[in-house]
C-alpha cells in the first residue's frame, strides 16, 4: 500500500545487501471505445494568438478539445470489453514471462475525490479493504492471499495516486500444483474488493495509526514536504487544490467510518471500475475468469460528474520557502508547468513526441552549459518530467551553489533562452534520433513485453488515456511525426508553450535564515536575460572502431542446472578476463549485466577508501577517449544503455542493462571505461557537491546518521569503513585526483569476469566478447583483503536523535558465517517469509502504530559467503519500546518453535511463487556467485524452488536460531524528540 505521484523511475541497483535481492487486478456486448468521460476543461490553459502558425493552432485546438478527439483503437490482441453493469475489462494471453498472470482492479477515484475536510479517504479505503471483506473477513483475507503465494506487506498490493487506486496480484499458473487449482480466489478476492469490504468502525480506528505512520514516513519526510510545498503553488484553480493523497493529521483524525463507506458506496462501482488480466492463459479462459466474477455485481449508482483537467497554466512567477529539519545542504526547487496532452488521440501523441524532443534539447543546452561553466550550480544540471495526475505536467529542476539567488537565474536564463534563440536544425537531429531510437527498440522488445507493462498501459488507458494500438502501429505513426518536423514549426510550438510559463520557485533548507530571501530570488528571476546557446559537438555514430579480436585461450559450456535445461557457457582470455554468458533472458528484449573484478577500496589508500564513490560518479558524468560528455551521452542513451559503476570493500566492477539492439555498444561503452576514462572540471565539481550533500545529510537526516552508527558499530574506526570522506578530502577533490582513483582500481584488468544474461545469440556475444574484452589491456594482478574486524560481541545497542516522525524507527543487523546452497538460501527464504507474516500480523495490524516493519535475509559472497539480515520498523516514538518488544517475541517464538504446519505451507508457497517467476536473486549476481561457491551450490531459482518443498519447521527454527539467537546483533533505534 503506498501514496503515488508519478514521480520518475530510474532504474538503480546498489551493492552489498541490496544487489544480493536484485530488488518495484450478464456477459459482455459491445467493444469499449474509449474510457469513460475525463471531464471537460475548466479553462483554456493557453491561449490561441491571433498571428498563431497552423503548429501553434493544432497545438490549441488539441489541448481545448482534446476530451473529444477519438481514442485510438487499440490493437487485435488486447480484449476491451464492458459488461452490462458498467464494469470495464481488459484482457490479453500473454507468455512474458511464462506461467505467470497479473491482475488488477483500478479504481477512478483517488486523492483528488476525497472530501473536504477528510483529505486522505482514498487512500484510507485502500488500507480498509485489506481488513477483511464479506466472504473473507479479516484472518481469513490474509491467509488466502498467502496461500496463493502473496505477502502482503509495505507497497506489496495497492498504491494511491491523485485520480486512482489501483490493486494488484502476481500469481502462478504452471509448475505448482498448489497454486494452479486456486486460479479462482484471486478473481474472487478482487471482486470483493470491488464492492463488498465490510469497514468495520473497531477496524478502522486499528487500522488509522497504520495510516498516519505512512503519512509520516512520505508526506513527512524532507523531499515529500517541498513536493507538497510545489503542488500547492501550482494547483491554485485546479481540482487538485490543497489536495494531499494521505492526507493531514488533522483530516485523518476527522475521517470516520461513514466518510470511509460513503466514499466506498460512491467510488467502487462497476461503471467506475475496471478489471485487467495479462498473463499465460488463453483469451477465452480470461474472459470466462473475468465475467463469471464481476458480471453478477450490481450496478450500483452513479457516479457523479468530475472535472479532472486543470486550470490555466501559472503566468505569474511564485515563490516560497519550504523549511524541514531533514534537508542537508539548501537548495532551490525550479519548476514550471507545461500542456499535459490526452494520451491514446493522434494529437495528443504528437504533440508528447514534441514534447520529448524538446526536453532532450533543453538537458543538452544544460549539461553544455553546465561543463563549461556558464551556470554557477555545483550540482549537474537535470530536469524531470512529472506527471503526478491525469492533465497535469510539470517540469522540475534542483539547483545548489554557494549563491543560490544566481544559481536559480543562471539555471533559468538558459530555459528562457530556448524561446529566445531557437534550436537549431543540429540540436533537433539529435534529439531526433534519440526519441527514434527508443520507440524503435520498444518495438523490438514488443515480443518479450511483461505482463507488467501491459498492465500498466491499460491502467493508464481506463484512468488518463493511454496509446494501446500495435507497437508497428505506433512506431509507423510516430516516424510519420518525426519525418515532418521542421525547427520551425518545433521553435514555433515552444515559444507559444513558454510564454505563458513562469516558474515556481521553492528554496528549501533545515533553517530560514540560510535560505535566499524570496525578494532576492523574486529579483534575480525578474532580471534574468535568456541565455544564448553554446555550440554542439559533432554528433558520434559509435564509441570506437571495433578492435580486432583477441581469441579467448579456453571456452566450455557449463552445466548449471540440469533440471532446468540451464547452461551457461564461459570463454577465458589471456588477459585474465572472462565472460560467462546465461541465454535465460528476462523476457528477451533486453541483455543484464554484472562486471566484477577483485580488490575494491580495500587496496586505496585507507585515506581515500570514502572518496573512491565519488571518483566514480565523475567518470560517469565526462568524456571518454575522444568523445565529448554529450556524445558519451547521446551513444549511452540512444543505445539504451543503462549501467551503474561501484566500488565494494574487496570488489569493483559495473551493473545494469541495454536492450538487445545495443549490446554491441555496451561492450564497446565498458571497453572505454576500463581504458580512456576522463574527469572533467564540471563533473569533478558536481562530485565534491553530491560529496558536501551526503556529508550535510549525514548530520541533518537521523536515517543517515544512523547508518554511519552502524558501520562504527560493525568496523570500528577503520578509515576503510567510513561511509563519507571526511570535511578535508571533499575540499581536496580535484578531477586530477578523482581520475586517479578510478584509474587505479577500474583501468585494465587482471581478473575480470562479465556475466551477460539475455535471449541473443550466442555467436554473437563471443565475437563481440573476443573483440572488446579479449583486447583490453592487462594490469599488474592484485586481490582484496578482508580488512573487516571480526562481529562485536553481544548486542550494541545505539539510540539516534530523529527530528521528525518521518525517520523515526529502527534497524536490527545480524550476520551468520555460512557457505551458501540452493538448500540455505530456501530455508533462509521461507524464515523471512514466516517472520514478516508474523511481525506484519503483530506489530503493523495489532498494535496499528506501523505502516513499514519487515524482514530481509540476503545470502552474500563477497569478502566471505555468509547470511546478512534486516529487520526494519518505523513507528512514532512512543510506540517504539512495543514495538521492539513484539519484534523481540516473534523472533523468539520462531527461534523456539518454529513455525506451524500452516505458516510453513503458506511461506513454501510465497517462496515458490517468487522463485517461479526467477526468483530473489538477480541472475548476473548468481554468475559471479559461481566463483566462490562452485556450480553445484548455485541458488539459482529452479533450485530454489525443488528446495522448499523440503523445507520442514525444524529446518526453519533452527536457522532461526543461528541467525537470530547468538546474542551477536546490532540495534539502531532512531528516537524523536517527543520520546527522547
Amino acid at each position: 500500500m503506498k501514496l503515488l505521484r508519478r514521480e520518475p523511475r530510474h532504474l538503480t541497483r546498489t551493492l552489498g545487501a541490496a544487489v544480493a535481492t536484485a530488488i518495484v487486478l450478464a456477459s459482455c456486448s459491445t467493444a469499449v471505445d474509449e474510457p469513460a468521460d475525463i471531464g471537460t476543461p475548466l479553462e483554456t490553459p493557453l491561449a490561441l494568438p491571433a498571428d498563431a502558425s497552423p503548429i501553434v493552432a493544432a497545438a490549441h485546438d488539441c489541448l481545448e478539445n482534446g476530451a473529444t478527439h477519438e481514442l485510438l483503437p487499440p490493437d487485435d490482441d488486447t480484449i476491451l470489453r464492458t459488461l452490462e453493469n458498467g464494469l470495464t475489462y481488459y484482457v490479453r494471453p500473454n507468455d512474458a514471462p511464462a506461467g505467470h498472470l497479473d491482475l488488477r482492479l483500478v479504481v477512478r477515484a483517488g486523492g483528488a475525490h476525497d472530501p473536504v475536510g477528510a483529505e486522505g479517504t482514498a487512500h484510507f479505503v485502500e488500507h480498509m479493504l485489506f481488513n477483511g471483506t464479506e466472504s473473507f473477513p479479516r484472518n481469513e483475507l490474509n491467509e488466502a492471499l498467502r496461500d496463493i503465494g502473496l505477502e502482503l506487506g509495505p507497497d506489496e498490493n495497492a498504491y494511491t495516486t491523485y485520480d486512482s487506486t489501483v490493486y494488484f496480484m502476481s500469481i502462478t499458473t504452471s509448475g505448482t500444483e498448489h497454486l494452479i487449482d486456486k486460479l479462482d480466489v484471486p478473481f474472487e478476492i478482487l471482486s470483493e474488493w470491488a464492492t463488498s469490504a465490510t469497514i468495520l468502525p473497531d477496524d478502522v480506528n486499528a487500522e488509522r495509526g497504520i495510516v498516519r505512520n505512512e503519512l509520516d514516513l512520505r508526506a513527512g519526510s524532507a523531499e515529500g514536504h517541498v513536493r507538497q510545498a510545489i503542488e500547492d503553488l501550482m494547483f491554485i484553480g485546479t481540482p487538485f487544490e490543497a489536495g494531499r493523497i494521505g492526507g493531514t493529521h488533522a483530516s485523518l483524525s476527522a475521517i470516520t467510518p461513514g466518510h470511509l463507506l460513503d466514499f466506498y458506496a460512491t467510488s467502487y462501482v462497476p461503471q467506475n471500475m475496471a478489471v485487467i488480466a495479462v498473463g499465460d492463459l488463453d483469451e477465452s479462459e480470461l474472459q470466462d475468469l473475468v465475467e463469471r466474477h464481476f458480471e453478477r455485481l450490481p450496478s450500483g449508482r452513479p457516479v457523479p460528474a468530475s472535472q479532472r483537467w486543470p486550470a490555466s497554466i501559472a503566468q505569474v512567477p511564485q515563490f516560497t520557502h519550504a523549511v524541514h529539519a531533514d534537508v542537508g545542504v539548501p537548495y532551490v526547487s525550479i519548476n514550471w508547468q507545461t500542456p499535459a496532452w490526452r494520451r491514446g488521440t493522434a494529437c495528443g501523441e504528437r504533440f508528447r513526441i514534441f514534447d520529448q524532443i524538446i526536453h532532450r534539447m533543453l538537458d543538452a543546452r544544460l549539461s553544455r552549459a553546465h561543463e563549461t561553466g556558464t551556470l554557477s550550480q555545483a550540482n549537474a544540471p537535470g530536469v524531470d518530467l512529472m506527471n503526478p495526475a491525469a492533465r497535469v505536467q510539470y517540469h522540475t529542476a534542483d539547483v545548489q551553489g554557494s549563491d543560490l539567488a544566481r544559481s536559480t537565474a543562471d539555471f533559468w536564463s538558459v530555459v528562457r533562452g530556448t524561446e529566445m534563440h531557437p534550436f537549431t536544425r543540429a540540436e533537433l537531429e539529435r534529439a531526433e534520433a534519440s526519441v527514434r531510437a527508443g520507440i524503435e527498440r520498444e518495438t523490438e522488445g514488443v515480443t518479450w513485453r511483461h505482463d507488467s507493462s501491459y498492465e500498466a498501459d491499460f491502467t493508464d488507458h481506463f484512468v488518463r488515456g493511454a496509446d494501446l494500438r500495435a507497437a508497428a502501429d505506433r512506431l509507423s505513426s510516430a516516424t510519420e511525426v518525426l519525418d515532418s518536423i521542421s525547427a520551425a514549426e518545433l521553435n514555433d510550438y515552444h515559444r507559444w508553450v513558454m510564454s505563458r510559463v513562469a516558474p515556481i520557485v521553492v528554496a528549501a533548507g533545515s533553517d530560514e535564515a540560510n535560505l535566499p530571501p524570496i525578494g532576492e530570488l523574486e529579483s534575480a528571476i525578474g532580471a534574468v536575460a535568456p541565455a544564448a546557446p553554446l555550440p554542439v559537438d559533432e554528433t558520434a555514430t559509435a564509441f570506437m572502431d571495433a578492435p580486432n579480436p583477441v581469441p579467448p585461450t579456453g571456452s566450455q559450456t557449463i552445466d548449471i542446472d540440469a533440471y532446468g535445461g540451464t547452461t551457461v557457457r564461459q570463454w577465458r582470455f589471456a588477459n585474465g578476463a572472462r565472460v560467462v554468458f546465461d541465454d535465460v533472458g528476462y523476457g528477451g528484449d533486453s541483455v543484464h549485466v554484472m562486471i566484477e573484478s577483485h580488490g575494491g577500496t580495500s587496496l586505496l589508500d585507507p585515506a581515500d577508501a570514502a572518496l573512491a564513490a565519488f571518483a566514480l560518479q565523475a567518470v560517469a558524468a565526462s568524456g571518454l577517449g575522444d568523445l565529448s560528455a554529450f556524445q558519451v551521452a547521446d551513444l549511452v542513451e540512444q543505445s539504451g544503455i543503462m549501467l551503474t559503476p561501484f566500488v565494494e570493500h574487496t570488489t569493483e566492477g559495473f551493473l545494469g542493462q541495454v536492450e538487445n539492439s545495443g549490446l554491441e555498444a555496451l561492450f564497446a561503452y565498458v571497453h572505454l571505461l576500463l581504458t580512456e576514462p576522463r574527469v572533467s572540471e564540471g563533473p569533478a565539481r558536481a562530485a565534491q557537491q553530491n560529496a558536501r550533500n551526503a556529508a550535510a545529510e549525514a548530520e541533518s537526516s537521523a536515517v543517515r546518521v544512523a547508518q554511519a552508527a552502524y558501520a562504527t558499530a560493525r568496523f570500528g574506526d577503520s578509515e576503510y569503513f567510513w561511509p563519507l570522506p571526511a570535511a578535508d578530502q571533499i575540499d581536496m577533490m580535484t578531477a586530477d585526483r578523482l581520475l586517479g582513483l578510478y584509474t587505479e582500481r577500474f583501468v585494465g584488468v587482471d581478473d575480470l569476469t562479465l556475466a551477460i544474461v539475455g535471449d541473443v545469440p550466442s555467436d554473437d556475444v563471443a565475437d563481440l566478447a573476443a573483440r572488446y574484452i579479449g583486447s583490453l589491456p592487462t594490469r599488474p594482478a592484485d586481490a582484496g583483503v578482508d580488512r573487516r574486524p571480526p562481529h562485536p560481541q553481544g548486542v550494541r545497542r545505539i539510540e539516534v536523535h530523529a527530528d521528525t516522525a518521518a525517520e523515526s524507527g529502527l534497524d536490527y543487523y545480524f550476520e551468520l558465517p555460512r557457505s551458501v546452497s540452493p538448500e540455505l538460501v530456501a530455508t533462509a527464504d521461507v524464515l523471512a517469509a514466516t517472520l514478516n507474516e508474523h511481525l506484519v500480523q503483530r506489530v503493523r495490524e495489532d498494535l496499528g502504530q506501523t505502516y513499514s516493519v519487515q524482514v530481509f535475509i540476503v545470502p552474500l559472497y563477497e569478502p566471505e559467503p555468509r547470511l546478512w539480515s534486516y529487520i526494519s520498523a518505523s513507528g512514532p516514538g512512543d510506540a517504539l519500546p512495543e514495538i521492539e518488544r513484539r519484534i523481540h517475541e516473534t523472533i523468539e517464538h520462531v527461534s523456539t518453535a518454529g513455525p506451524s504446519a500452516s505458516d510453513l505451507d503458506q511461506a513454501i508457497s510465497i517462496v515458490t511463487n517468487d522463485a517461479h517467476f526467477g526468483g530473489r536473486l538477480w541472475r548476473p549476481y548468481l554468475l559471479q556467485m559461481r566463483r566462490v561457491v562452485g556450480d553445484e551450490n548455485l541458488p539459482t531459482a529452479s533450485r530454489i524452488e525443488r528446495a522448499a518443498t523440503n523445507v520442514t519447521a525444524s529446518d526453519v527454527r533452527d536457522l532461526a536460531r543461528s541467525l537470530f539467537g547468538s546474542g551477536q546483533r546490532i540495534e539502531i533505534v532512531r528516537v524523536p524528540p517527543a520520546a527522547n
